[in-house]
């Protein structure tokens, strides 16, 4: 849930605030963690180093399967060999933080699998999905007194 004072500042025609998208890549073959962040130069949030890349997020739509697709441009091969080296899901974090106070998170996107990689020499492209908690069809029951007797007694 994003906080009212991230809602104030997006709504307005004009603001100094920058909302930055932070993305936190994890696996467990990895020794740490790829922070990124959308700006221009890296910083730090939360004790941790971010760094910065221009990453286009579009909000997930809400569905069956919320997905969405994350952009990051101008990629280096650090970040490339460490995307190809593992074969299995890669977890993503994605929220939002204001560039006056990046060690408040304004709004969780929410944690994701990354379920399609592209990559090309400069682009990283990533389809992100987050699986819904309820995947089954509830079924449902009709409470009567012909089948239930004893819930109808007085």
């Amino acid at each position: 849930m994003a906080t009212p004072e991230f809602i104030k500042e997006t709504l307005k025609v004009e603001s100094a605030e920058v909302a930055l998208v932070m993305l936190k890549l994890s696996h467990e073959d990895w020794a740490d963690d790829i922070r990124i962040v959308g700006n221009t130069s890296a910083i730090t949030s939360g004790g941790e180093l971010y760094e910065a890349y221009g990453v286009s997020f579009a909000m997930p739509s809400e569905g069956e399967a919320v997905r969405s697709t994350i952009t990051i441009e101008d990629i280096t091969r650090v970040l490339a060999s460490s995307i190809r080296s593992v074969l299995s899901d890669v977890s993503i974090e994605v929220f939002v933080v204001m560039s006056s106070d990046v060690n408040t998170v304004e709004l969780e996107v929410g944690t994701f699998a990354v379920t399609n990689v592209s990559l090309s020499n400069y682009q990283l492209k990533m389809q992100i999905e987050q699986k819904t908690v309820l995947k089954n069809n509830m079924s449902s029951n009709t409470i009567n007194p012909t089948d239930f007797p004893g819930v109808f007694l007085l």
